[in-house]
């Protein structure tokens, strides 16, 4: 049988207006993904010449024009070092505040904070650009970094036999008016078209959650509760990332057993689990006291990395080093696996994660602040005719099974994988992933991190 990995991520973002609105309704529909954000307004519009209120101009804004044309691939790897440099960080913080299991994507919260920054200013704006770690790029070359990544992903899943969808949506309320700007960033560079819609409808949440049940086969639903878009909601925008491979090194049902799992309590209890013998690129990393194996997809342009400490119980001290040690990096590990693979023996349990979680307080503790405080956020670049949009909502939800599927092809290929042993290559080392582990699926041309996860029970 096959073994097949399929991951799914929603993240959206709602900004809202902190002033009651003058005319809103309406609906349309369309929208999906695993984070989103949104924006509301915030209050009463008061007089632009207000005290404490910003000029009605904004200052230092992007135009549409800047820097349009200097792509380039140092800048596409500036992204990419920023989005893992970013996992270190949310990492982190998520450990400490999540369950045992999870999952999360990292790129899919980079690419929406990129959409927020292209409508933000002041120290909304530079908030948003340290916490994403590119508070120093200029914001054409950032945006055209962001097209030519998303076109690499799109190519790389062409080549394989392997399913990749990034899609990007933007929502905005009948009647509110956003700067051309923004929208024409967000459409050409971000690949998110915007459409119209009515978020006081009591049916919208449905409809946006339509699609991104749609677009990752089924495996999201329900991402937007009913009650979070109302009738000051503004705009919603959306990030949906779909993941669906087939592993290089094939896995087999009739191997696949029930064996010993340490949780993290110290529980031992029985798991399925599946094992093969084959070539695996495999490191010993010695300052986190884990071992690393990478687990290549069809086509080999997408990758798994596994973080196994050497411990049973020494997951928490492989975090607080990999994730606080600026010595330490994903990068140094992938290095370390730069290497001729080994003829290993893995054992590897089947597991399925799924995690919902509110992103707001992982990222004020990483530093985004002025964006979700009503009357002090500064996105003045999305619409200067309501000066008071907040960020209100941001969600991420994301799921990844690993499972068997294509039992025809398994038995098919059963006699040729069980041949004994004693013919073959002898077996250099032998790998049970049998207590907890934290791991990364990659793309390997720009070892860009898609997801990230953990395995506790």
């Amino acid at each position: 049988m096959l073994i097949r990995l399929v991951l799914g991520i929603s993240t959206f973002a709602v900004l809202a207006s902190a002033q009651l609105p003058g005319q809103y309704l309406r609906r349309n529909d369309q929208f999906a993904e695993e984070s989103f954000f949104s924006v509301r307004n915030s209050k009463l519009r008061r007089q632009d010449n207000a005290p404490g209120l910003r000029p009605r101009t904004p200052t230092n804004s992007f135009s549409g024009n800047e820097d349009l044309n200097s792509v380039s691939s140092s800048t596409v790897q500036n992204i990419v070092t920023a989005n893992n440099e970013f996992t270190q960080k949310y990492y982190q913080v998520v450990s400490r505040q999540s369950q045992p299991n999870f999952v999360f994507s990292p790129f899919s919260i980079v690419t929406l904070l990129g959409m927020l920054r292209a409508g933000a200013n002041g120290k909304t704006l530079k908030e948003l650009g340290t916490t994403m770690n590119v508070k120093s790029a200029a914001a054409g070359q950032l945006y055209n970094g962001f097209s030519e990544l998303f076109s690499n992903l799109k190519t790389s899943s062409k080549k394989t036999n392997t399913t990749f969808t990034s899609s990007n949506r933007l929502f905005i309320q009948d009647g509110f008016d956003i700067l051309t700007d923004f929208q024409s960033t967000l459409k050409e560079k971000f690949k998110a078209p915007a459409q119209r819609m009515d978020f006081a409808q009591p049916n919208v949440a449905a409809l946006i959650n339509k699609v991104v049940s749609e677009d990752t086969n089924g495996n999201i639903n329900d991402l937007i509760s009913p009650g979070i878009l109302n009738n000051m909601t503004r705009l919603v925008a959306l990030n949906v990332l779909y993941f669906k491979g087939v592993w290089e090194n094939t896995f087999h049902g009739i191997a696949t057993k029930n064996r010993d799992f340490y949780t993290h309590k110290g529980d031992k209890i029985q798991v399925e689990t599946m094992s093969t013998e084959d070539y695996f690129k495999i490191a010993d990393i010695g300052n986190l006291k884990a071992k690393a194996i990478a687990l290549p997809y069809v086509g080999k342009q997408m990758e798994m990395v596994i973080l196994l400490p050497n411990e049973r119980d020494g997951l928490q001290e492989v975090e607080q080093k990999f994730f606080s040690d600026p010595s330490v990096s994903f990068d140094n590990i992938v290095e370390s696996l730069n290497q001729p693979p080994k003829n290993v023996f893995l054992y590897l349990p089947k597991f399925s994660l799924e995690t919902e979680q509110d992103l707001q307080e992982p990222l004020k503790t990483l530093g985004i602040q002025q964006a979700f405080a009503q009357f002090q956020a500064d996105f003045s670049r999305i619409s200067d005719t309501e000066r008071e949009l907040y960020l209100s909502k941001i969600l991420q939800k994301a799921f990844l099974n690993v499972n068997e599927v294509g039992s025809e092809a398994g038995a098919a290929s059963y006699g040729a994988v069980f041949t004994p042993l004693s013919i073959g290559p002898p077996v250099e080392e032998t790998i049970r992933v049998d207590h907890p582990f934290l791991g990364f699926i990659r793309h390997v041309d720009t070892n860009l991190i898609l997801f990230a996860f953990r395995k506790m029970e």
